[in-house]
């Protein structure tokens, strides 16, 4: 006892901890007291296995009270290495008032390093990574596993601030988010790793070290076993659930992983999402994805206790009365086929289900175990008008479908537009049934007030005068809600009334889908929100097979087949997204992140007609 009680205070900690050890394994009475002396000098010694194996002996009714706060204080501790914030507060504080005099300084230290991790949890953690950097033994791939395990940890905006230094640590940050962009676009693994090497020939992990790193990691990025996918086989979503279910198994192909996805189709009535939900629930289900209407979506996440969390395909709400307008029948399906003509359109229209457009609930269901993506018009509304400010666009004239959708639009393009301190300058409703709006535009641009003015100076001179009409000049854009065929009215007839050369941001609806550069090129300028996989088509460099699925309907589909392979190819990635508010997926839709109430908002893309075609806006990067 005499040579572990000098060895301790001599802070020989590994012949303590040695010491202590063989007298706790050795005694007849209760060890508990030696055990924690033990687990202490583990600790002291950076033997963090060793000390919580001999922490697990101690049992606290066998200690006295000063004894008692050493093992608060040695928890804490250990709570801190683990970046447990709570249990470290709590540990620590209950060490403090009976700790013997001499370890004051080391709670004194750990509540500093409390302090320092709560304001800035990613502290402790980049100071472990830098000390082991500085330490580690060269080919050891397995304590380079354990920093980018550690740097994995991090939210993805500080990984990225420290990648954008130049230091070793700098450099292993941007090992960690090139391993996790590997993953995430699916990027051919051996290309990456060469490429890694290429640019970073020094570095400790090269590029076999890089293809076990990115295996491992891609290991750990595990789904569900056994998904249920319930979305309609009949009725008028029938087309959506289509377009959905095909873009989520051209996802699933791509990267089957180990799960087996099981369709379990629905009607339009809620109680029909329930018979699914419960025998998804009840028959061994990891998983589920949908379902479509916003009200079944509710009476799922209302239940007293779901036993099966999963993705909703649409923002739950509780049932309302059907809209009496027709237009106001949206079930995204609707949304992206603007011609009223189309037979689905009609369909669809008159069927009068509610939309799969996802409007939130304030009184909505607290569930964490659902999370739901949707195809938001409101948010898209939101996202162009902050894109317009963002541009420096700050004084806007609305020109809008005279429709129920319309006034949806205009009522979330106004509210965060002046929130955000823009100005509305004027505001003009338009018949989409009429081809011919020079009325309206006349009136809008003022150019009659400035023919009454040239005719009341003609009159007060006497004379004929040379004079051209003159446009309003006090705004900086226009934001378009229209269908394609309106909006292909609305933009010729702005060059007619010299307001060209003002940029005009549309809602995405503004584009069938189709690729149809003749008629398409009146809308030549117009920028949209947009989604990857829109693009990737325009550009063609998707096979050209793909278009002729039957779920896309010609292209009006692609956003729906779309958010099907989003629903998919972002299962894996939820855990990390739940911790990090700060990561996008690079969805087929657009940059995917979770907000707190755990509906996944698409952060679009910018496209632009050019010739006829959406392509990527030449003012907009995508930031991956």
């Amino acid at each position: 006892m005499e040579q572990a009680r000098s060895a301790y205070q001599q802070g020989d900690w590994t012949t303590a901890a040695s010491r202590y050890s063989a007298l706790a394994e050795s005694s007849d009475s209760d060890a508990s007291a030696l055990w924690l002396r033990a687990a202490d000098a583990w600790w002291q010694a950076n033997e963090m296995d060793q000390s919580m194996l001999a922490l697990e002996q101690v049992m606290s009714t066998g200690l006295n009270l000063q004894e008692q706060a050493l093992e608060s204080l040695l928890r804490g501790e250990i709570a801190l290495e683990a970046a447990d914030l709570e249990a470290a507060s709590f540990y620590l504080g209950t060490a403090l008032e009976h700790l013997p005099r001499a370890q004051l300084s080391r709670l004194m230290s750990a509540q500093r390093t409390l302090q320092e991790l709560s304001a800035d949890p990613a502290v402790v953690t980049l100071a472990q990574v830098e000390d082991a950097i500085s330490t580690l033994p060269e080919g050891d791939l397995a304590a380079a596993q354990t920093l980018v395990e550690k740097l994995q940890q991090l939210s993805d905006e500080r990984l990225r601030q420290e990648a954008a230094e130049t230091s070793p640590l700098g450099e292993w940050a941007t090992l960690s988010l090139t391993l996790r962009d590997t993953l995430v676009q699916q990027q051919d693994i051996t290309l990456a790793a060469q490429e890694w090497q290429q640019r970073y020939p020094l570095h400790p992990v090269n590029a076999e070290g890089y293809q076990t790193l990115a295996w491992e990691l891609g290991r750990q990025l595990a789904t569900p076993t056994k998904i249920a996918v319930l979305l309609p086989e009949t009725g008028s979503l029938s087309a959506a659930g289509s377009a959905i279910r095909d873009g989520m198994l051209a996802a699933y192909l791509d990267r089957p992983a180990n799960s087996q996805l099981v369709f379990l189709p629905v009607a339009a009535d809620s109680q029909s999402a329930l018979n699914a939900y419960a025998q998804a629930s009840t028959n061994g289900f990891d998983w589920m994805i949908g379902p479509l209407r916003r009200e079944s979506a509710w009476a799922i996440t209302a239940q007293a206790d779901p036993r099966l969390g999963g993705l909703l395909l649409n923002t739950p709400q509780a049932p309302a009365a059907p809209p009496v307008d027709p237009t106001a029948v949206d079930p995204t399906a609707a949304a992206l086929l603007p011609d009223t003509t189309s037979d689905l359109a009609t369909a669809a229209n008159a069927a009068a289900q509610p939309s799969i457009d996802a409007i939130r609930s304030p009184t909505g269901p607290d569930k964490n175990d659902f999370l739901s993506i949707a195809l938001s018009q409101e948010n898209e509304a939101q996202a162009v008008a902050q894109r317009m400010l963002d541009q420096g666009l700050a004084r806007v004239i609305l020109l809008l479908s005279d429709s129920a959708w319309g006034e949806r639009v205009e009522h979330a393009f106004i509210e965060h537009f002046l929130a955000a301190g823009g100005q509305i300058i004027a505001i003009e409703r338009f018949d989409d049934r009429q081809a011919d709006h020079s009325a309206e535009l006349t009136r809008l641009l003022q150019i009659e007030d400035a023919r009454l003015r040239r005719r009341s100076l003609q009159n007060a001179l006497g004379l004929p005068l040379e004079f051209e009409d003159a446009r309003r000049d006090d705004f900086d854009a226009f934001f378009l809600a229209a269908s394609p065929a309106l909006g292909r009215q609305l933009k010729p007839q702005l060059r007619f009334f010299d307001a060209g050369d003002k940029p005009v941001y549309a809602m995405s609806r503004v584009f069938s889908g189709r690729l149809n550069p003749n008629l398409d090129a009146d809308l030549n300028g117009v920028l949209i929100p947009t989604g990857r996989w829109v693009l990737a088509l325009n550009s063609n460099r998707e096979e050209s097979a793909v278009r002729q699925l039957g779920s896309l309907r010609q292209g009006a589909f692609t956003s729906l087949h779309a958010l099907g392979r989003d629903a998919w190819s972002v299962t894996p990635w939820l855990p990390l997204m739940r911790r990090d508010s700060t990561f996008r997926f690079p969805g087929a839709s657009g940059d995917l992140r979770l907000d707190p109430d755990g509906q996944l908002i698409v952060e679009p893309l910018w496209g632009e007609f050019r010739r006829g075609v959406v392509a990527p806006a030449m003012t907009a990067a995508d930031p991956r």
